[in-house]
């Protein structure tokens, strides 16, 4: 709990667990069928991070590769849980009011546990093809306990399982995002895909956020609202111009000054002339004038804003709703004040007739400053987020401490070509290299100059290779890949040799080698036209017996 892990497992060199400090009465079981990652740290001796589930559990791992001097003892996982993770996104969420659950896919963990660790999971209301923790479950008391439902999640998912869209879009496996109304609350809530260490999909991180922006925008919508009001006001209005008598007149304009000085929103009336008749106090609030200033004015000339900002280039709004006989309507206008500051305001402009004559207009209208700062901040938000999101897509298909692409990104494109090669029956080639002795490199210059030698290697690989479609890739430890299509054996060993001879003449310093003075390359070279019934392992085995060829004819050369 103090240092949020719930699991520290140990491992034999072989892959085998030896000691579970969550279960240690479970031991000596094979991991390499379920635990990707310690395949992977096992064969690169190298860090892996990233989602995966477990025989009992899933999390966030850290599998750490552990040696004795030149002796690998095996690796040791330090998981996080979700439980703390969740805890970290609260306590930096803009908004307090959210809430996070992580929803497993079936499919990824299920096979995976263990008869006792089925216990430990429940499946989602929203899609029996997930699967959430069971809080009901004693043994994660024993674990640090779990995340639970809250009233928040429930009520929100309680309007989720209506979505008829919903399954379809967890099928998808990507990204999405929907909102929920709560009463006057209204909530985002993002599924964002989680992939595991073999880039696959495997759970969603379900993300509800409390949005007070989109209450603002969902409360500009009182506007439409208000057109009864607007059809009463104008049948008031033209019972006005019927009255004669100026006492009943008098008893009337009463009655629908009392009418719109109590209302929220700002009213005016215009003649059939665009000049004003009558205005509402909220109306002076707003553009800062005095009833006087403004009775007699005309509208337009008086506030309105002529400029060639896009919410203009429609033309005044009470001309066009005089002279096209329509309720006009605009998300977005400018307004300008008395003290000649501008606001954006949304509004509806409707024509008064009678017996076929234009007696003038009423235009309802309110601020929308706020709104309008909360979209760009929202909007700014997101486009942030999708740069994020691309970058983060970026970093996680390169190498870090090389720059070049790294084994995932590598898998990809090997596939990828791998089926072009059948479609068109063409040619493709991999060259596996292995820097020489680089162990002994490391031990005698140490790891900082070790590595600055992959940072040259990988380099010098990269600007040897570049004729377009060649790819280069950091397979792991000091070997690298690349890949040539649509190249003869030929002109496959002719771009291999040009790599070796162009590290030997870095001339890198190397006394611990036993083939070469300087750093040096061995290099397999596999080149298939591959059909329907072969498999890309088989591409990978013949380059890397080729290597292994190379480094049995004493390194520092090309073998094919």
């Amino acid at each position: 709990n103090q240092y949020s892990v719930r699991v520290l497992h140990f491992h034999f060199p072989n892959v085998k667990s030896m000691l579970r400090m969550h279960a240690p009465e479970k031991n000596g079981d094979d991991l390499a069928p379920y635990r990707t990652s310690i395949v992977q740290a096992h064969q690169t001796g190298e860090e892996v991070h990233g989602y995966e589930t477990g025989r009992l559990l899933h999390g966030f791992r850290h599998i750490y590769p552990l040696f004795d001097g030149d002796g690998f003892l095996g690796s040791v996982d330090v998981s996080n849980s979700f439980t703390q993770i969740k805890k970290e996104l609260q306590k930096h969420a803009i908004d307090k009011e959210s809430d996070y659950q992580l929803m497993l896919l079936k499919a990824d963990i299920w096979a995976k546990l263990t008869a006792g660790g089925r216990d430990l999971y429940r499946a989602s209301i929203l899609d029996s093809r997930y699967l959430i923790e069971n809080e009901n479950s004693f043994k994660f008391n024993q674990m640090g306990g779990t995340t639970t439902t809250s009233s928040l999640t429930a009520a929100i998912y309680h309007e989720l399982i209506n979505d008829p869209e919903l399954a379809a879009k967890l099928s998808t496996q990507n990204d999405f995002f929907t909102v929920i109304s709560l009463g006057q609350k209204r909530y985002s809530v993002l599924f964002h895909t989680i992939e595991n260490v073999d880039g696959k999909h495997a759970a969603y991180l379900v993300a509800m956020t409390h949005e007070p922006f989109l209450e603002t925008i969902t409360a500009s919508s009182r506007l439409l609202g208000t057109i009864g009001f607007i059809a009463a006001l104008s049948i008031a209005l033209l019972y006005v111009r019927q009255l004669k008598a100026r006492g009943e007149q008098k008893q009337m304009r009463s009655f629908l000054n009392t009418l719109t000085d109590y209302m929220g929103e700002a009213v005016y009336a215009t003649n059939n002339k665009g000049i004003i008749t009558y205005v509402n106090p909220e109306s002076l609030r707003l553009l800062g004038f005095k009833k006087g200033e403004m009775i007699g004015k005309d509208a337009h000339k008086l506030f309105h804003v002529d400029d060639d900002d896009q919410h203009q280039r429609a033309g005044c709004t009470i001309l066009n709703s005089i002279f096209k006989n329509i309720t006009f309507q605009q998300v977005e206008n400018t307004f300008c004040r008395k003290d000649a500051s501008r606001f954006a305001v949304e509004l509806t402009c409707t024509p008064i007739r009678f017996q076929g004559e234009l007696l003038g207009t009423v235009t309802m209208f309110h601020d929308i400053s706020d709104r309008i700062k909360k979209e760009k901040v929202f909007h700014q938000t997101q486009q942030e987020l999708l740069q994020s999101n691309e970058r983060l897509e970026t970093l996680s298909r390169i190498d870090g401490l090389t720059g070049i692409s790294n084994r995932r990104e590598l898998d990809i494109e090997l596939n990828r070509r791998w089926q072009m090669a059948i479609r068109y029956s063409s040619s493709i080639t991999l060259l596996m290299i292995d820097i020489d002795f680089f162990k002994k490199y490391n031990d005698a210059y140490g790891h900082l100059d070790g590595d600055q030698c992959l940072k040259h290697v990988a380099q010098v690989i990269h600007e040897t290779c570049s004729r377009p479609g060649d790819f280069v890739a950091r397979y792991g430890g000091e070997e690298f890949a690349v890949l040539l299509p649509e190249s003869s054996l030929e002109g496959s060993l002719s771009v291999a040799e040009r790599i070796r001879q162009n590290i030997e003449k870095l001339r890198i310093p190397h006394d611990t080698s036993q083939c070469c003075q300087y750093v040096s390359l061995s290099i397999g070279v596999g080149i298939m036209s591959p059909k329907d019934t072969d498999q890309i392992d088989d591409l990978i085995k013949l380059a890397d017996v080729q290597l292994y060829q190379a480094k049995a004819n004493g390194r520092n050369c090309v073998n094919s």
